[in-house]
């Protein structure tokens, strides 16, 4: 008979309160996050019966080395997310596992420095040039009206992709947020965030372009409260009911930065959060200013990154120094 002891708690308690626990567990992260996690620990389960190792639990020995495996084919970004999915997965089935051995730690690190050159980072698109492109983008074809509300809108929030995706108009439907007037500016209600857990996370937007565009886009396009707020048009200028996927915002970035000359390799969706933050940093805006609308923390490393460069290139002492 199996001692208790050497089982975890979660082992002993009846199946029922050990499915609630679970689910209260899963409630902890978007769906999709959840979807993501399955996939890589399928691979990982597959890898590890291939090799005749332990699943679950897992020794960081042999996570070191299948990682260090995929490290030949796979992005920096995508093992580190791989190294997660596994330490996430064995504290849902309450086994330990030790994600910061000296052996994962020493193997993740080689890997980027290996994979540190071939890092990609997009470029932030600024809002001048935003400004530069809604003056070309002319006429009445409805993509035009829709891109222009789009980018003006992912601007004005430094919205990721899948928030832009997500937005319902005036009253939440089927989306993850939705964008409602507030006297005369609006504000943002996102459902599910990735820098806020747990409680809806709030934008406002006060009036100017952005809410120009949005607001002849809107009424251009008869969408009605609680349907999505941006969806695809046709050819024919026709307005489809479903909403735009996360994708389909990057290539209309991609698209409009090739239409004014810009490297469109070089954009993505993640570009409209970088411009706006990095051309807040470039106009001297307070930080806390800008974590009110980008939703950073105060110790995120990530919005120190994007200042970084902006200090750097402001404070470079060349000048000082007659060189």
């Amino acid at each position: 008979m199996e001692s208790t002891a050497l089982v975890p708690l979660h082992r002993t308690l009846p199946a029922e309160h050990r499915e609630r626990s679970e689910d209260l567990a899963r409630d902890s992260r978007a769906a999709s996050t959840w979807k993501a996690y399955q996939v890589d620990w399928r691979l990982w389960s597959a890898w590890a019966a291939k090799h005749g190792a332990c699943a679950l639990p897992a020794d960081p020995m042999v996570v070191a080395s299948y990682l260090a495996e995929l490290s030949e084919t796979r992005k920096d970004s995508t093992l580190r997310r791989y190294l997660a999915s596994i330490s996430v997965m064995h504290t849902l089935k309450g086994q330990a596992f030790d994600r910061k051995s000296p052996a994962l730690r020493t193997v993740m690190k080689g890997i980027g420095r290996r994979h540190g050159g071939k890092r990609r980072k997009v470029r932030p698109l600024m809002v001048e040039e935003f400004v530069s492109m809604q003056g070309e983008m002319s006429g009445h074809d409805m993509t035009v009206s829709r891109d222009a509300a789009l980018l003006a809108l992912g601007l004005a929030m430094a919205a990721r992709r899948s928030k832009l995706a997500g937005l319902d108009w005036m009253r939440c439907g089927t989306g993850t947020g939705v964008l409602e007037l507030a006297g005369r500016g609006a504000r943002i209600v996102l459902y599910t965030s990735k820098t806020k857990q747990g409680e809806p996370d709030e934008i406002y937007i006060q009036p100017g372009r952005a809410l120009k565009a949005i607001h002849a886009w809107v009424q251009r396009a008869g969408i009605v409260e609680g349907e999505p707020l941006f969806r695809g048009v046709s050819r024919w200028g026709h307005i489809n009911a479903t909403r735009l996927h996360a994708s389909n915002i990057a290539r209309i970035v991609k698209r409009r930065c090739e239409e004014m000359g810009l490297e469109p390799e070089c954009y993505s969706g993640h570009s409209l959060r970088a411009g706006m933050i990095t051309t807040a940093f470039e106009r001297g805006v307070p930080e806390w200013k800008i974590r009110l609308t980008c939703r950073h923390s105060e110790k995120s490393r990530e919005l120190a990154g994007y200042n970084r460069p902006v200090q750097k290139c402001k404070h470079a002492v060349t000048t000082e120094l007659g060189l």
